[in-house]
């Protein structure tokens, strides 16, 4: 018997970074609630290298997240 395909992989490109930009909102605004990092993975349901790769590959984030280190 086959497993059902998992809904996340039905999304299309443009949902999934809908969906992306979300996601990093609600971190930062967890992050910033919070100060650390690993609750904010933890309340958005992300892993941490999902965290790491969005710091070093998203020039906005990075930079958003260094702002909210200084605050």
């Amino acid at each position: 018997m086959e497993n059902p395909p998992s809904l996340l992989t039905n999304r299309t490109n443009e949902e999934r970074k809908r969906d992306a930009v979300k996601r990093k909102t609600r971190f930062l605004a967890a992050f910033s609630e919070w100060g650390s990092i690993k609750k904010a993975c933890e309340l958005v349901n992300i892993q941490r290298p999902t965290y790491k790769t969005w710091l070093s590959r998203d020039y906005v984030f990075s930079n958003d997240m260094a702002e909210a280190k200084r605050v």
